[in-house]
């Protein structure tokens, strides 16, 4: 895996982590899949490259859990962190 990506996931800071610059960045671009998911997002959602796992943690911090959720990243140290 490049340079890149070692350095975003192994990153202090949560927001950086998941991929994002900012914290409002990463909400603003959430909201949007979760407007576009609708009520799907509550039932199973599969999120492929899902990096430290920043989706999940934005849908628990937002009380929006879904029933299930699977979590898919070809990186170890992503999956390793979102565990």
């Amino acid at each position: 895996m490049s340079q890149y990506y070692t350095d975003l996931y192994t990153s202090q800071d949560e927001t950086r982590r998941a991929g994002w610059r900012h914290r409002l960045e990463a909400a603003l671009r959430y909201e949007v899949a979760l407007e576009c998911m609708g009520e799907a997002a509550r039932g199973h959602v599969l999120d492929v490259g899902c990096g430290p796992g920043g989706l999940l943690s934005y849908l628990l911090v937002t009380g929006r859990a879904p029933a299930h959720y699977t979590g898919i990243d070809r990186f170890e140290p992503a999956c390793t962190s979102a565990r």
